[in-house]
C-alpha cells in the first residue's frame, strides 16, 4: 500500500509541470502564470532591459512593434511599479485586465472542481 501511495505522489509533480507548460488545464495555467510572474518579478525590468533584443518584428521593420517593451512592463507591474509599467508600454493595462480575467475564471473553475 505504501508503494502505491509513493508512486501516485511521484506522478503528481510531473503532471503539474506538464499542465503548466502546455496550459492544458485551468490549474496548469494558474501554476504557469504564478511561475512566470515570480520569475519576472525576481529578474526585474532593469536586468531585462540590459538583455538582448529578440523581437523579430522590430528587427524586420526596424521600428518598435506594438508589443515591444511588454516583458519589461510586465516585470515592472509584477514588482508593483505601475508608473514604470505604463511608461514602458501602456498596453500592459489591457493585457493585465484580460489576463487577470482569464486567471480569475481559471481560479473559479479550480475551486468548483475541488468542492
Amino acid at each position: 500500500m505504501l508503494r502505491a501511495d509513493r508512486s501516485a505522489s511521484e506522478g503528481i509533480i510531473p503532471a503539474i509541470v506538464w499542465e503548466a507548460v502546455s496550459g492544458s488545464s485551468p490549474c496548469g495555467r494558474l501554476c504557469g502564470a504564478l511561475a512566470l510572474g515570480a520569475t519576472l518579478a525576481i529578474v526585474g525590468p532593469d536586468r531585462l532591459a540590459r538583455g538582448p533584443q529578440i523581437c523579430l518584428i522590430s528587427a524586420c521593420i526596424r521600428r518598435p512593434c506594438p508589443a515591444c517593451g511588454m516583458t519589461r512592463a510586465a516585470s515592472a507591474l509584477f514588482r508593483g511599479d505601475l508608473r514604470r509599467a505604463m511608461r514602458t508600454n501602456p498596453r500592459i493595462v489591457l493585457v493585465a485586465i484580460v489576463g487577470g480575467a482569464i486567471l480569475l475564471s481559471d481560479l473559479m473553475s479550480v475551486v468548483k472542481q475541488r468542492r
